[in-house]
């Protein structure tokens, strides 16, 4: 490029630039933020290339209940001793077997987006609120799981009335009418039957459902898989 483009006043970081946008993702990330020259970071790039198509750096391990052959895959590095090949081998299977096992962080698991049952326990259990700034605080609770609440504006509209005319840290009593005792219930029923979302799948389609009424709007966001729907989220 530099050659194509000499005489022209353009300098180092055009070029760079330019260059970097051609690159993976990850790799941008990695060399955007290096001082050094193009030259230099363009071997850098051939090392980082290297590495990412080494044969023992990215084994695959065939799954044991599928294969009959449980034996370890042989060596495909033959200036790698044997022994330490397979050590390294039936380690990654280990690795693999630890990260399949369901784990959970801040109230969500990680082979989806579940909720647990210990941070939905204050809601379902959620006394009935009697001033507006405590009921307040039960809605912003109850919004946070929001995703997991198909029609939740729906679900929500006597309730959402409590808070018309209403002002910051208001203490007056509500007055909790059999159909908004009703909701209130139904709310807290809902969270604890919620639908389970799946995480992002980038390589399928995505089909978006919305409807609508005189009294509110709806809508839900699906993942195909083969021939069924998986949801991502509602709204």
């Amino acid at each position: 490029m530099q050659v194509l483009a000499s005489g022209a006043s353009l300098n180092d970081y055009f070029f760079k630039t330019l260059w970097l946008q051609r690159l993976p993702s990850e790799m941008q990330s990695v060399l955007s933020v290096s001082s050094e020259t193009l030259e230099h970071l363009a071997k850098l790039v051939d090392k980082i290339a290297e590495v990412r198509t080494d044969p023992f750096l990215n084994v695959s391990v065939m799954n044991k209940s599928t294969s009959s052959n449980p034996a370890l895959p042989t060596n495909p590095r033959e200036d790698l001793p044997n022994p330490l090949y397979q050590e390294v081998v039936a380690l990654r299977q280990q690795v693999d077997a630890l990260s399949q096992q369901c784990q959970r962080f801040s109230g969500w698991k990680s082979r989806n987006r579940s909720r647990t049952r210990n941070k939905v326990e204050p809601i379902l259990n959620y006394p009935q609120p009697k001033t507006i700034k405590e009921f307040r605080r039960f809605l912003g609770l109850l919004n946070f799981f929001r995703r997991f609440l198909p029609l939740a504006a729906h679900n929500q509209t006597h309730l959402n009335d409590f808070l018309k005319r209403s002002k910051r840290n208001d203490k007056h009593k509500i007055n909790w009418l059999e159909q908004a005792k009703s909701e209130f219930q139904n709310c807290k029923a809902l969270l604890a039957n919620a639908t389970l979302l799946v995480h992002p799948n980038p390589n399928v389609n995505l089909v978006l459902q919305v409807d609508a009424s005189d009294l509110s709007i709806g809508g839900a966001l699906f993942q195909t898989e083969g021939e069924h729907l998986q949801p991502l989220a509602f709204f």
